[in-house]
């Protein structure tokens, strides 16, 4: 069986879903087995304002898809999409937003685009570059928060593009970004101590740092 997993970040925890059981079960994580009861809700809430549990793994078999449609169903879905930057030097494009290094992404609305239209749409309106190439998706990051009450699950899609390191850069000020800029490998980690759970995983893909474009 091929394993499948998603990872969805709240704050500093981690929901995992997957289709095979954790080989290590730390004092810290919460591990259920899905079994369509009515309960996952009220374990996940567990989970949620318990302090000590930083990990929630829900596992199944072959009933992952089911599972996944089912948590989902917790949720108010907004999707989003993003890109991740890159130019021939091979510097990343990073934006900082409310106190926070983050990428350009932002919502998308699937009655008048598609994932990748709203990708390079997000990325032209927060960094000013208007000469942009979309070489491949990416991957899907997942995280969660509150707003009026409700939770909020927000899928991102984020693509790989290409911009010329002369590109002008203008923030975009009623996004509250207050500065757009390239950085270098050498200058991710320190990226990294100050931006989102969820973005770690786009910063740590290895294709983003290799040679060429």
């Amino acid at each position: 069986m091929v394993k499948k997993e998603i990872k969805i970040y709240y704050d500093r925890k981690v929901i995992r879903l997957a289709n095979y059981f954790p080989l290590i079960e730390p004092a810290d994580t919460m591990a259920l087995y899905y079994d369509q009861s009515e309960k996952l809700v009220f374990r996940f809430i567990e989970f949620i304002e318990n302090k000590s549990f930083s990990t929630f793994f829900l596992w199944s078999g072959s009933n992952y898809k089911e599972m996944k449609n089912h948590f989902f169903s917790f949720f108010k879905i907004l999707e989003a999409a993003g890109g991740v930057v890159r130019n021939e030097k091979n510097e990343i494009l990073v934006i900082f937003r409310s106190g926070k290094w983050d990428l350009p992404k932002g919502k998308f609305d699937k009655r008048e685009e598609t994932f990748k239209q709203a990708a390079l749409r997000e990325v032209q309106e927060e960094t000013g570059i208007k000469a942009l190439t979309v070489k491949r998706k990416l991957m899907t990051t997942y995280h969660l928060y509150f707003r009026k009450e409700k939770m909020i699950l927000k899928p991102t899609c984020w693509f790989e593009m290409f911009a010329e390191s002369s590109s002008k850069l203008v923030p975009e000020a009623k996004e509250n970004i207050s500065l757009v800029a390239w950085v270098t490998k050498d200058e991710i980690p320190g990226i990294l101590k100050n931006t989102y759970y969820s973005l770690k995983e786009v910063f740590n893909l290895p294709q983003l740092y290799q040679p060429g474009i």
